[in-house]
């Protein structure tokens, strides 16, 4: 998938491509190794190049599908739009966001999860039974480009929207944390006092070591 993005761009004239554009294009489109394509008629391979061509001039934008089917497995799109996400999906799109162009695969297993499952869910022995490098090798091999196209342009039409939940969810986590630290510190400092009033305790019937 992401080559066949990537071989676009490369192209600098859609309309009249050269032969090794069309050859390449037809391969990585195709999923035929380029060399066996070589001896394939050159009419044929430039119907091929205009109908994968095609497919992507003729892309129109809709919002991605709720359920997918690959491979024989149903995924549910996350619906992070509606704020049906964890605090561990916020910190893989925050730590991956850079890796998304080059790993189109890994963005669409971040958005869809298997069918009955959670994102990132554990058995009773809290080993992971759906991993996201799991879904990337499914969907890199199976996930259509115009649901991808759909679900990019969704993602980034919520992009604020996410940079705002990702920034609640720290702040959050900050006063969470700020209150456990407070809380921790009150119980220190209540031991240090119940052991001074304790050693003072002693000093009248014994007498300590000295530090």
């Amino acid at each position: 998938m992401r080559e066949v993005f990537n071989q676009l761009q490369k192209i600098e004239d859609r309309a009249n491509p050269t032969i090794e554009d069309i050859i390449e294009f037809v391969s990585i489109f195709s999923g035929v190794e380029y060399n066996d394509l070589l001896n394939a008629d050159i009419r044929d391979l430039k119907r091929a190049y205009n109908g994968g061509l095609e497919s992507f001039n003729t892309y129109k934008k809709q919002a991605p599908p709720d359920s997918i089917q690959l491979n024989g497995q149903w995924y549910d799109r996350i619906k992070f739009e509606e704020g049906r996400v964890t605090g561990g999906w916020y910190i893989d799109v925050k730590n991956y966001q850079k890796e998304f162009e080059a790993r189109p695969a890994l963005f669409a297993a971040l958005n869809y999860v298997e069918r009955g499952l959670k994102y990132a869910d554990k058995d009773k022995d809290g080993f992971a039974v759906n991993k996201l490098s799991d879904r990337e090798k499914v969907f890199n091999e199976h996930f259509q480009p115009d649901v991808f196209l759909n679900l990019h342009g969704f993602f980034l039409s919520h992009s604020e929207q996410l940079k705002s939940d990702f920034l609640k969810f720290k702040a959050a986590q900050m006063i969470a944390v700020t209150k456990t630290a407070r809380k921790q510190s009150k119980k220190l400092k209540k031991k240090k006092k119940t052991k001074t009033w304790f050693l003072n305790g002693l000093k009248r019937y014994i007498t300590l070591p000295k530090k």
